[in-house]
């Protein structure tokens, strides 16, 4: 329970678009948020990088691990879950 009223993954995930989308506003505006914010991005995609070659081993050609890793961060977005999250709420 948050301030009274209970607590609800919907509520969660309306607070956190909220946050998301005022994180990436002040990507506008402030250029310092804005390297920090791609500085994030790049470590994720590295990160996933390092996942899928891990999980793929050698049953994944070299070429097919990169179009996996570019699918799983657009799918992990901020993009993404923006979409998602609207036609939740709507």
């Amino acid at each position: 329970m948050r301030g009274g009223g209970e607590s609800s993954p919907l509520r969660d995930a309306a607070g956190l678009l909220m946050v998301r989308r005022r994180s990436h506003d002040a990507m506008v505006v402030d250029p310092e948020f804005a390297q920090a914010l791609l500085a994030r991005n790049a470590r994720r995609q590295q990160s996933l990088e390092e996942l899928v070659a891990r999980m793929a081993g050698d049953l994944a050609s070299a070429s097919a691990q990169p179009d996996a890793v570019d699918l799983i961060f657009a799918l992990t977005s901020c993009a993404m879950f923006r979409m998602l999250a609207a036609a939740r709420t709507a």
